[in-house]
């Protein structure tokens, strides 16, 4: 009798064990369930250091390259554009300053120019400034087109040496070099200092507002950058002969900014027509530089 019973209490058991296995089953998520949170960006160079402001910046969980491009939300009503120039006004066009080099020389090489001023001997148009406009009137819930920015370190340089995007987009920094640098981002929010241990190292950072970001490397100080972030997409770099041209502004009136990180910078009052281009002639030095 008492063999019985512990054989019927062996075959409960069994019964229940299985029991609780099928709703454990049924109870969780099947393998080819798929979790709707987006996975985070490698990060090849190992750990960042950070200021821990998340309205500024993404550290190991960023958007990836397609994700972070898009068309933006369309701005209706009659447009214009702004073209322009900058030109050096001085008597004697002054010279980038060169640095004499001690750190990996091999790479780097022994002088390297700073880049802080490209001035064409043809034209006097000053390279490298930045224009935006200030003071537009963007739609409700507008989001501006957005991009990445690929700046690279390439022969102890950054590239490029100057650049504009938008809030929301990306920077993508990479080392192309066979020497450790660090990409360190400053404005006034965004502040991320990202080591590249080698040759190949990609991080990415979303920004988020509209600053302007100084870059610098950490290991070689002659290395800058300059990246001027805005909320709409109304903004420019001036090419190697001083010129700039900003199509699609909605018709209307606005301050124009200027800055040069050696002449630095400027305001103006543009007025935007429908199907027309404001020009200007901009310069520098001002008078209350000279």
């Amino acid at each position: 009798m008492k063999h019985c019973y512990w054989t019927l209490w062996l075959i409960g058991l069994a019964v229940s064990v299985s029991a609780c296995g099928q709703a454990k089953n049924t109870t969780g998520p099947s393998p080819s369930a798929k979790s709707d949170t987006p996975p985070s960006t490698a990060v090849e160079s190992g750990s960042l250091s950070s200021s821990g402001a998340p309205s500024a910046t993404s550290t190991t969980e960023t958007s990836s390259v397609s994700e972070s491009a898009s068309t933006g939300t369309p701005i209706e009503g009659p447009t214009g554009r702004i073209e322009g120039t900058v030109t050096f006004v001085g008597d004697e066009i002054p010279q980038s300053t060169v640095v004499s080099n001690t750190t990996d020389p091999q790479i780097c090489g022994a002088a390297l120019s700073k880049r802080d001023v490209e001035i064409s001997a043809d034209t006097r148009g000053i390279r490298y400034v930045l224009v935006w406009l200030e003071g537009v009137k963007l739609p409700e819930d507008y989001k501006p087109p957005t991009q990445t920015l690929v700046l690279d370190n390439v022969k102890c340089q950054f590239e490029p040496h100057a650049a504009v995007i938008t809030t929301g987009s990306v920077i993508e920094t990479r080392n192309s070099d066979e020497v450790y640098h660090t990409t360190n981002l400053r404005g006034k929010v965004t502040k991320e200092n990202i080591p590249l241990v080698a040759r190949g190292t990609k991080f990415q950072t979303k920004v988020r507002t509209a600053e302007l970001v100084y870059v610098s490397c950490d290991k070689h100080g002659w290395m800058q950058s300059f990246i001027r972030v805005d909320p709409h997409p109304f903004h420019a770099v001036t090419d190697a002969d001083g010129r700039f041209s900003i199509a699609g502004v909605p018709v209307g009136t606005y301050k124009l900014k200027i800055f040069h990180e050696k002449f630095y910078a400027q305001e103006h009052e543009v007025t935007v027509a429908e199907n027309a281009a404001a020009s200007l002639e901009l310069k520098y030095p001002t008078q209350e530089q000279k």
